[in-house]
């Protein structure tokens, strides 16, 4: 028998869960493989226990995989007042193509609407990526 090779195993993509479906009389949940649009994370975590950023970590990992999307780097803020992962973020968002990012709030923007709004104006005039809030 001929062993078979997926175009998933072929091209390197990797599976996404694709709203667990079950397989019908297995009752084993079933991984739908595909390719999604490349995205990345970013979060401000200044003070939040790990505990609680794995927690956010996960919810963006979910919420990318229910959008298509496939979550690369989440960029993670741990100073207070430093926008040095956000800088990085528009760097590797400008070198790669990127243009979907995922953030649990606009809080972890700022917690200040006005810069807030000067860092999504950023955002969208340097890279034009299209910001998905998960909470929102």
């Amino acid at each position: 028998m001929r062993h078979r090779v997926s175009w998933q195993q072929a091209t390197g993509y990797h599976p996404v869960i694709d709203g667990g479906r079950l397989r019908r009389g297995t009752g084993e949940r079933h991984v739908v493989t595909r390719p999604g649009r490349p995205a990345h994370g970013y979060l401000h975590v200044h003070g939040v226990p790990e505990d609680v950023v794995a927690v956010q970590e996960r919810r963006l990992r979910d919420a990318a995989a229910d959008r298509g999307l496939a979550l690369g780097t989440i960029f993670a803020e741990h100073d207070r007042g430093t926008r040095i992962a956000f800088g990085d973020l528009l760097d590797t968002l400008d070198s790669s193509g990127v243009r979907h990012v995922l953030v649990p709030d606009f809080g972890h923007f700022s917690p200040h609407p006005l810069l807030q709004a000067l860092m999504l104006g950023r955002l969208r005039r340097r890279s034009a990526a299209q910001v998905h809030v998960v909470d929102g």
